[in-house]
């Protein structure tokens, strides 16, 4: 049993562990998919198996992007630099005009363009994404985010919600066979299960051994199509 509240539920039914600890995750509607032998079988090849809620996590459909950056202003330098040098000219030139230098005139432009650029704004970049997030429960969710990096998730990526975090595919998935054939194509080399070519009762439920994964009963024509081994 697991509460919505929850994000990640740790299963422990108090098996001890066949081979080294292996991490894996899937949904709560994949879970119960299987049933209680075969979920006993999981979690004998993947004793740190988490639950994660239907709700929480889900795959990108779509992502738009607005760009809020902006550029750099430099008027206070040019205003402050105008400003220095009128009011010294102003000065120097007031009486007979012999104060005048063309040093002391740039250095107050200098210094009239160092006080107004302190009012200047440097260039900010600055981007909004709008994720859409189908979630495993069937639902189309959106999450807004900011970044001064114009990059985005890609489209299709499995991603807990509303956070965002990058997840392993099989995570999302809400298909028994594929989690199986996933789960099958990772594990350490084998040799491949010869399955017999059965033409009748293909619904028949069987005892078949999934390569990497372990014994499990299912449906004659699914044990085929893994390339499971009939036991």
């Amino acid at each position: 049993m697991h509460k919505k509240s929850v994000f990640l539920l740790t299963v422990t039914l108090g098996l001890t562990p066949l081979c080294k600890a292996s991490d894996l995750t899937i949904s709560q509607h994949l879970w119960e998919q299987f049933s209680v032998a075969d979920r006993s079988t999981l979690l004998s090849k993947f004793p740190n198996l988490e639950l994660a809620s239907p709700d929480t996590i889900g795959v990108i459909q779509a992502v738009q992007t607005v760009n809020r950056s902006t550029a750099g202003t430099n008027t206070g330098a040019i205003l402050g630099g105008a400003f220095g040098q009128a009011a010294y000219v102003d000065n120097a030139l007031k009486g007979n005009g012999s104060n005048y230098s063309a040093v002391n005139h740039i250095g107050s432009a200098v210094l009239g363009a160092a006080i107004g650029s302190s009012v200047d704004q440097s260039p900010q970049r600055s981007f909004d994404f709008n994720y859409a997030i189908k979630t495993v429960d069937g639902q189309l969710r959106e999450v807004r985010t900011s970044s001064s990096q114009e990059f985005t998730k890609p489209i299709g990526q499995c991603v807990s919600f509303p956070d965002l975090r990058p997840l392993q595919a099989i995570t999302c998935s809400t298909d028994k066979v594929q989690l199986l054939k996933t789960l099958s194509a990772s594990s350490s080399e084998q040799s491949k299960a010869q399955s017999k070519k059965i033409t009748v009762n293909s619904d028949v439920k069987v005892a078949c051994r999934i390569n990497g994964v372990g014994l499990m009963t299912l449906e004659r024509s699914v044990c085929r199509e893994m390339e499971g081994k009939e036991e």
